[in-house]
């Protein structure tokens, strides 16, 4: 095992970000003690969501580099023994996804839906298997039956007691992106975007291939500010040779990434040293990653992750002072036939209120609804316009007929028209989703205000009024009201986007085994081009109906949790409010306190959630 300083340089930060966690746990925790005093029941299940997302958030942390470059290496080196197979050859494309647990444990889970619980022996023959002569035929059918198993894999699922796991990181390893397998779609358009940091493995014996250039422009245009650069294999180079290759990458990364993190690290020497194995590598590079790494997790990422349950925990404070606090401080006082004829007053509005809350759900559902057809059309003609691209990039290609001079020029030239498509299709969806959404929030915003007055005329008092929606808005502050809800449903505008493409992976897979079994020896260079043009157009365009279905798919799931949390929304408050005033009655009937105490406990209260915001708000800082 490393020294104990490795692992708690590793894990102190994240220790930090845990006493802040558990800071805000415990202030969530005091606002639901008050909010069952003022018998806001319906306020709990919200807030004990967001005290089980804050004790279960894991950091993703995705690794991604080409074959060769020791990823594997790199990954097991962090963790600290050998979780992952390596080989000198590259592994086959199977999506990794290691997390805590008590044990070591593999699990495959397939695209059938399916899982299948397997051995580390087992794992490591199925993702690196050893790729039999061609004399051995019986060895070949079994290779080419592990090759079949491997298609239907998903994912791998690995559990692992490994200390950077149990502080909360999840480690994503993803297949090496020059393999050209289809799995980079995942790579790409799934795993990435919704990365924590990146770890991007390269090698110190060839350092920046153009491949990998491109692909860290696109790791950047998915909006990835965090990326860690490892370059591997730092130990086989002299000192100076080792400055020179810093110098170069530090140069060339400069130009796409502003102060790109730089580490030379020696990941078998490391893994060595963890294992006992090499007492003599006492410098591998790894100490400062990790605890740069850790840095990053605990302050940078904590931060986010803490942002959203400050902010909600400060609304609930004020929820709770604007609405049930000060109406059960008018009620003090008031004798009971005229309370209920008061609560009698207001119930047709909170009946009108329901009615509208129908009308404006509807609304939403067939805006959005019709808004699709637009969004469909778009797709399609942008997905067609992407699949042209392809083709011509394959007709204006005059190098070597060589695979990754070939995938290089159709990244170069198809990349730049899918990022752009991504971008626009991302655009036109949030401002279909904020458009229609906005307008039916105004709707409700109305309709809360007039509820609102209803209740300070009955009350007769200034501070009575219940604060089921900000009184008044500006027109920021409404858009930020309309984010907050697009953005809190669980799916995410650019979740849309992400699975729009079929990526390079499609056809450059294909363009590989063309070229690797001597298709192009025996015919003519611009018939071989020709046979590549067809396929390539061939498998865009038959993908674009499956694209488009995908995406219909997600629409109505986003148009279905949009209008369930406008409802569900004005449940909670409507609830809120008729729970309230019962009980304002049930209290009532029973109490034996006088009208002093009772304003004594409210005074109380008051005093308790000020000090709440205090403190949220010190969090915040």
């Amino acid at each position: 095992m490393p020294p104990a300083s490795a692992l708690e340089d590793c894990t102190l930060q994240l220790g930090q970000y845990h006493d802040r966690r558990g800071k805000v746990i415990g202030l969530l925790n005091r606002i639901s003690a008050a909010a069952e005093r003022l018998h806001v029941s319906a306020l709990m299940p919200e807030i004990t969501r967001l005290t089980k997302d804050l004790q279960s958030e894991v950091f993703n942390l995705v690794a991604v580099g080409e074959f060769s470059r020791g990823k594997s290496s790199v990954i097991n080196a962090l963790l600290g023994e050998g979780v992952l197979p390596m080989a000198a050859k590259p592994t086959t494309a199977v999506l990794s996804v290691i997390s805590a647990g008590a044990k070591p444990s593999y699990c495959l889970s397939f695209h059938d839906g399916s899982s299948r619980t397997i051995t580390a022996e087992e794992f490591a023959s199925l993702v690196a298997p050893a790729k039999p002569s061609r004399r051995d035929e019986p060895g070949l059918l079994r290779y080419e039956a592990t090759l079949r198993e491997l298609r239907n894999v998903a994912l791998a699922r690995i559990t692992y007691p490994s200390p950077i796991c149990t502080a909360g990181v999840e480690i994503v390893d993803t297949p090496g992106t020059n393999d050209m397998d289809p799995m980079r779609e995942q790579i790409t358009y799934e795993f990435i975007p919704r990365a924590d940091a990146v770890l991007f493995v390269l090698s110190g014996k060839s350092i920046l291939a153009q491949t990998e250039i491109d692909l860290l422009k696109r790791i950047v245009k998915a909006d990835i500010q965090r990326v860690f650069f490892l370059v591997n294999f730092a130990d086989l180079l002299t000192d100076a040779n080792r400055q020179k290759v810093y110098d170069y990458a530090s140069k060339h990364l400069a130009t796409i990434v502003d102060d790109p993190r730089i580490y030379m690290v020696s990941a078998t020497r490391e893994l060595a040293r963890a294992s006992g194995l090499d007492t003599s590598a006492n410098v591998t590079g790894f100490e400062t990653f990790k605890r740069d790494l850790a840095g990053f997790l605990a302050d940078e990422r904590g931060r986010i992750k803490l942002s959203r349950p400050l902010a909600r925990g400060l609304r609930f404070c004020e929820e709770l002072v604007r609405g049930p606090l000060a109406v059960a401080r008018a009620s003090i006082g008031i004798q009971l036939p005229e309370l209920m004829r008061r609560i009698a007053a207001i119930t047709p509005q909170i009946q009108q209120l329901e009615r509208e809350r129908d009308s404006c759900v509807s609304q939403l559902r067939i805006a959005l609804t019709n808004r699709r057809l637009e969004l469909v059309q778009a797709m399609r003609t942008g997905l067609g316009g992407i699949a042209r691209t392809a083709v011509c990039a394959v007709d204006e290609y005059t190098g070597p007929l060589n695979k990754q001079q070939i995938s290089s020029h159709l990244e170069q030239r198809i990349a730049p028209v899918q990022t752009a498509f991504q971008s626009q299709c991302a655009e036109r969806e949030s401002r279909a989703l904020k458009d229609e959404t906005e307008i039916v929030e105004r709707r409700m915003q109305v309709a809360y205000q007039s509820l609102d007055k209803s209740i300070q005329d009955v009350f007769v008092s200034p501070e009575s009024f219940l604060a089921i929606s900000p009184m008044e808005t500006s027109r920021a502050q409404q858009e930020q009201i309309v984010l907050a809800r697009v953005g809190g449903i669980g799916v995410g505008i650019a979740a849309i986007g992400l699975h729009l493409f079929f990526p390079l992976a499609i056809l450059a897979g294909w363009v590989g085994s063309l070229l690797f079994t001597g298709w192009f020896e025996n015919q003519a260079r611009l018939e071989a081009l020709g046979k590549i043009r067809l396929e390539i157009d061939q498998r865009y365009r038959e993908n674009i109906p499956a694209t488009v279905i995908g995406f219909e798919k997600r629409w109505a799931l986003i148009v279905e949790r949009l209008c369930e949390s406008l409802e569900s929304d004005f449940n909670r408050h409507r609830d809120e409010l008729q729970t309230q005033l019962s009980e304002i009655v049930a209290e009532h009937k029973r109490s034996t306190r006088s009208a002093e105490e009772r304003r004594s406990e409210i005074n109380t209260l008051s005093c308790e959630l000020d000090e709440i915001r205090e403190q949220l708000t010190a969090e915040q800082c």
